[in-house]
């Protein structure tokens, strides 16, 4: 996923990569999938595209914000998401969702100023979204209202993910990661190790996870980010995703760079000459 609408897919684990059919040019920066046929992609000028047969046919959907950028989406189910970004020109923080699979997209009130980055939900009420200047806002009504959470930092944040309805952690500049253990009424910083600007970050239960950033960087725990550890990762260009589906496989994603690992990321090989134009 991303500039010009490219979207890849693997059904190998990622020996191969192929392009699916594109809806659009405009460049995708955010993707989900709640199983395996059902998904969105967001992006510039407002852009959503959603498939409901695991991406062999993508259809564009109407947010009513061309002059919005998306930067992710976050889902509950096959009808129920919402996309985070920001109004170009305006610096003002927007979120959307549709409980209709995207037929309906509607505008909820950030209660932010700044331009929000990343979001996620642990339920289909509770979610968290982080962006500029340190900025985190929170929901426990599936978004009717949001609610602003001091972060302790001015600094931007691009990434965040919860193991459960309490434990989370947000990533971004200067190193900077944050963690939660009672839903984001305290958030505390935690030693990275690195400077380097983290786009993301990603755990599979409250004790392990991964973050990945600038550089190539490529950090891992297994103690609940108490000890953060470097991984090396073989890359020096930004890694911009990572996802595990499990404490032992995963991916860390970057430009025209695709890594993967089997063992918790002690060791990782590039897929990206997998990829089949």
């Amino acid at each position: 996923m991303g500039g010009y609408g490219k979207i890849l897919h693997t059904t190998d684990s990622g020996n191969t990569w192929f392009f699916q059919n594109r809806t659009t040019t405009s460049g995708l920066r955010g993707v989900a999938f709640v199983d395996a046929n059902n998904g969105w992609a967001v992006g510039y000028s407002g852009r959503i595209v959603h498939t409901t047969d695991g991406g062999s046919n993508w259809t564009s959907q109407t947010s009513y914000t061309s002059d919005m950028c998306f930067c992710s989406v976050a889902l509950t189910s096959t009808n129920t998401a919402w996309a985070v970004g920001s109004i170009q020109n305006k610096y003002r923080g927007l979120v959307m969702q549709t409980r209709d699979g995207g037929t309906n997209w509607d505008s909820q009130s950030s209660r932010t100023a700044h331009g929000l980055v990343d979001v996620t939900f642990s339920d289909a009420n509770t979610g968290w979204a982080v962006g500029w200047y340190g900025t985190i806002t929170h929901t426990t009504d599936g978004g009717n209202t949001w609610t602003s959470q001091i972060s302790g930092t001015g600094k931007d944040l691009c990434g965040v993910a919860f193991a459960d309805a309490y434990n989370g952690w947000a990533v971004g500049e200067d190193g900077m990661i944050l963690s939660t253990r009672n839903s984001g009424n305290s958030w505390n910083s935690q030693v990275s190790g690195t400077t380097s600007k983290l786009y993301d970050v990603a755990f599979t239960d409250r004790a392990n996870g991964w973050a990945v950033g600038y550089g190539g960087v490529i950090l891992h725990t297994t103690d609940s980010g108490n000890t953060w550890i470097s991984q090396n990762s073989g890359a020096t260009s930004e890694l911009r995703g990572v996802a595990f589906p499990d404490a032992n496989n995963g991916w860390a994603v970057g430009q025209r760079k695709i890594l993967h690992t089997t063992n918790d990321g002690s060791s990782w090989h590039s897929q990206t000459e997998g990829i089949i134009e």
